[in-house]
């Protein structure tokens, strides 16, 4: 039902919307998968267990914005294929030097990282550089797949990647080995991906020994250099902008009101993105085009823009009037506190299901420097509403609602510019 309601908005005759359509639809079956079994996987671990997922999770976020220069995001910009592939390589070889330098540091430095956590048990560490290479590797194939418009191998790559997630959380569950059984999952499903998406691509677009180059990759590196000066600062303030939350109520309260929150953060939020980014992954690639040939794409903004806020309507409303009870009944009483946060992060994850996919348009006209101011002013205000929660003493729900109402200001502020570069970039450079 939720296929055919998504190919209605998308598929009729237009490529882009068949296309939208081919890859979100896979995405919402990797989404729904989640769903499907969390049922048993929150009977198998607790709270606890998914505050531990939580902090490794932080880490990969946030790590994974150095491990490549974010060279990646670059593929699908030459219009020569080799071009993109040496691009690719680069990318791989910077996340293969970083994972092992961050290898290196989990070794020297366990007890100083243990004790900011305030626990002992952080083995889990030392498994962080290898889930930032994998991680990274899948999302590298994820853009030549992007280049490539084989969007069907894509969604395949995002439902292998979850059901071997699942399959591993459930057995690793089924064992008791705790929080390291969730990452566990994480891991595998990232090198499943990674794997799969990867013999695709090659299989494609085969690499020849010929087709890399030393000279051309310090070409393309230092043509886009903008890359790494811009981008990686503003993904690493957004990537700390989006786990800060998390690391505030786990310093905060306790691993259990830590855990619950993560959980509510991965059934309600993870599933909204994965399904907005894959129609962003389209967008970005077919926004890029129209900029080439006519300098403008805000047709193209509008029609996704309205297609993501009528499709998103119904799902979103029932998650933030029923979160409660739905999770009661599906994953247990004990995650009762887990549905009232869904509750409320449901709005926000509202507003970004449809303004996400479009947010990549600064980066279409190769405007990166208004992604870290943007980046930098939600960062800010977080940081702001982080003091004031700590200061006056705030609740955690009077936490949340002020990052909700300063998530959706920015989401506002977001679309509005977006708007404007998809009109053309010359209204920028005058």
């Amino acid at each position: 039902m939720v296929l055919n309601r998504l190919s209605a908005f998308f598929h009729e005759s237009s490529s882009y919307r068949g296309q939208v359509a081919r890859l979100a639809s896979g995405n919402i079956i990797a989404a729904v998968l989640p769903f499907l079994f969390q049922p048993f996987i929150a009977r198998l671990y607790n709270a606890t267990d998914f505050s531990v997922l939580g902090w490794y999770m932080s880490f990969i976020s946030i790590l994974s914005v150095f491990a490549t220069g974010k060279y990646e995001l670059a593929i699908v910009l030459p219009e020569s294929d080799k071009d993109a592939k040496n691009i690719a390589f680069l990318s791989l070889a910077l996340s293969v030097i970083f994972s092992i330098f961050f290898i290196t540091v989990s070794v020297l430095f366990y007890n100083s990282i243990a004790g900011y956590l305030n626990t002992k048990d952080v083995v889990w560490i030392f498994f962080i550089g290898p889930g930032v290479f994998l991680y990274c590797s899948s999302q590298v194939f994820f853009y030549m797949a992007n280049r490539y418009s084989l969007y069907n191998s894509m969604s395949i790559s995002k439902i292998n990647q979850n059901a071997g997630m699942i399959v591993f959380q459930l057995v690793f569950g089924i064992l008791s080995i705790g929080g390291l059984g969730l990452i566990f999952g994480r891991i595998f499903g990232y090198l499943i991906s990674t794997v799969v998406l990867g013999w695709i691509v090659v299989k494609f677009s085969p690499i020849y020994k010929t087709d890399i180059r030393r000279d051309t990759i310090s070409y393309l590196s230092k043509k886009y250099n903008n890359f790494p000066k811009h981008l990686i600062l503003s993904n690493l303030v957004a990537a700390i902008y989006i786990q800060l939350p998390f690391i505030y109520i786990a310093k905060q309260y306790n691993s259990e009101v830590a855990g619950q929150f993560s959980f509510a953060m991965q059934m309600i939020t993870i599933p909204g993105i994965l399904i907005s980014n894959a129609i962003g992954y389209v967008f970005r690639q077919k926004a890029s085009e129209l900029y080439k040939s006519s300098g403008r794409f805000d047709n193209l903004l509008i029609q996704t823009l309205k297609k993501c806020f009528l499709f998103s309507i119904v799902p979103f409303s029932i998650l933030i009037f029923f979160s409660v009870p739905i999770f009661k009944v599906f994953f247990g009483g004990n995650w009762i506190l887990a549905g009232k946060f869904a509750s409320v992060l449901s709005i926000m994850a509202f507003i970004g299901f449809f303004i996400t996919p479009i947010d990549n348009a600064a980066i279409v006209v190769n405007k990166t420097n208004f992604e870290f101011w943007y980046q930098m002013s939600r960062f800010l205000a977080n940081i702001l509403i982080i003091i004031s929660a700590i200061l006056f003493s705030l609740p955690v729900f009077t936490y949340l609602y002020l990052l909700v109402i300063i998530t959706v200001i920015h989401y506002i502020i977001d679309l509005f510019f977006s708007y404007k570069f998809s009109l053309s970039s010359a209204y920028f450079e005058q």
